[in-house]
């Protein structure tokens, strides 16, 4: 198993040395949720017992775009540099489920 484990860990150096990334920063919205007070978000909760009720269509719209344009500059750089276009996105809470979201949406060449 420890040839295994060198093997892992040999691929997994490869992957971070040839990869970038990015963990997108939402901007600051009054959430509903919240006593419309601001914080970081992507878009905005009613209420938690209903996710889609009053479902905030305009800044899923928008962050979608935010995202996608974060992605195709890290890829274009990358194409740039000579490097495979590899972009690794985190996020966390709502940038976790948008950056996931988004992500599995990009299987196709870069934009112009």
């Amino acid at each position: 198993m420890r040839g295994s484990s060198q093997c892992l860990e040999a691929a997994l150096t490869e992957a971070r040395a040839s990869s970038a990334r990015v963990a997108p920063q939402a901007p600051s919205r009054n959430i509903s949720v919240r006593g419309d007070q601001p914080f970081p978000a992507w878009f905005d909760i009613v209420t938690f017992k209903d996710l889609y009720q009053d479902e905030d269509v305009a800044s899923l719209v928008s962050s979608a775009r935010q995202i996608h344009l974060i992605i195709d500059e890290e890829r274009k750089r990358m194409v740039m540099a000579g490097k495979r276009p590899r972009v690794i996105v985190a996020g966390f809470s709502q940038g976790e489920l948008r950056s996931e979201e988004h992500t599995s949406e990009l299987q196709s060449p870069i934009r112009s």
